[in-house]
């Protein structure tokens, strides 16, 4: 029973048999009579004979080859509304309904993935290699922003030792100025200094003068 289930979950095994149920009800209902009575409603002839058979082989194809699934789903669409006027009205329309549901069931069929040891191995080991690329992944983008914070640490660094170097060269330039501005007030003291003396010889040397000239006075006075 567990080997029949594996078998029909790989193949779209309800659209297949919606489709030969379509095919065997509107060859039925091609076959239908009332006491002497024979029912036919649209076209009559050897279609109505070949449209169900078509149906019933493709359903059947589409179960045993499923790789082929789409070609047959849109035969089996296609089929199943040219029923409407080629085969009784699509066997009463519920022939033609069978058809179309069948027909998508096995267009829309994916096939699902196995359960069984392989598989399981097989989506361990897929499950372990997301995992391995994702570590790797966060590695790479943890160094990336190890070597980004590495990177401005050490710009920051930088920047304080060259902040540092400025500030040593203003204290510097400071100081430079400090010591030429006392060396200019120094030579300015100097400078009036040398002032003064001249200023105070001037005037020892007009006091001798003036002396020199009441002296040469006092000796004409006394010769009158």
């Amino acid at each position: 029973m567990s080997g029949f289930v594996g078998w029909y979950r790989r193949r779209p095994f309800v659209g297949g048999c919606l489709s030969i149920l379509a095919g065997v009800e509107m060859f039925l209902s091609s076959q239908l009579d009332l006491g002497n009575m024979h029912i036919q409603v649209g076209i009559e002839g050897l279609q109505a004979t070949i449209l169900p058979i078509l149906l019933v082989l493709l359903g059947l194809l589409s179960i045993l080859m499923p790789a082929q699934r789409i070609f047959y789903g849109v035969l089996i669409l296609v089929i199943a509304v040219y029923s409407l006027v080629g085969v009784n009205l699509g066997g009463f329309f519920i022939g033609m309904l069978l058809g179309m549901v069948g027909g998508v069931m096995v267009v829309s069929w994916m096939p699902r993935r196995g359960r069984g040891p392989r598989a399981r191995h097989a989506g361990d080991a897929v499950a372990g290699a997301e995992l391995a690329a994702g570590a790797e992944l966060v590695g790479t983008e943890l160094a990336g922003v190890a070597r980004v914070d590495a990177e401005l640490v050490g710009a920051t660094t930088a920047g304080t030792e060259t902040a540092a170097e400025s500030a040593g060269a203003e204290s510097a330039g400071a100081e430079s100025a400090g010591a030429e501005s006392a060396g200019a007030e120094t030579a300015g003291v100097e400078t009036a200094g040398a002032e003064l003396v001249g200023v105070t010889t001037a005037g020892a040397e007009s006091a001798v003068d003036a002396v020199h000239h009441e002296s040469a006075g006092v000796g004409v006075a006394a010769t009158v």
